[in-house]
């Protein structure tokens, strides 16, 4: 039971970070959304043979990916006895994550280089409000099985 719930957590807290990270996107006109960009890094590969589309399953699958073991992590935490189980956690939590995440994604940039279509401070601070949204989906579904 406890797998299926990060499961769905996972699949449903990514999927609305992702939503908010395409409203962004369009709200703005600079690319947002991690899977696609993901996509776009790979593609800055240095040997330069590796084109890939925004849409294409790699991204995506290694997005939904570190969501899973995201979302496992929040789980751990949230089952903690220490530690309030309210949204607020949550949302605390997701702030975290996000900063985790952009760590990651400096990381990834690093090594190999910008993606085309995004400026990073923007993409960065909208990267910290998904992962509070993420956080915020991940709580809620763990209060409901719980």
């Amino acid at each position: 039971m406890e797998l299926t719930v990060t499961l769905l957590a996972a699949i449903t807290g990514t999927a609305i970070m992702t939503l908010y990270s395409q409203l962004l996107e369009v709200l703005v006109g600079l690319k947002l959304n991690e899977a696609h960009l993901l996509n776009r890094l790979f593609s800055n590969t240095h040997d330069g043979n590796t084109s890939l589309n925004d849409n294409n399953y790699r991204g995506w699958l290694i997005h939904f990916l570190i969501g899973f073991f995201m979302s496992l992590g929040l789980h751990f935490l949230y089952l903690c006895q220490t530690l309030p189980k309210t949204l607020l956690m949550g949302g605390i939590f997701g702030l975290l994550a996000g900063l985790i995440g952009v760590v990651g994604w400096c990381a990834m940039i690093s090594s190999y280089g910008k993606p085309k279509g995004t400026k990073l401070s923007t993409f960065y601070m909208q990267l910290i409000g998904a992962h509070v949204v993420f956080g915020l989906v991940n709580y809620s579904i763990f209060s409901m099985f719980s």
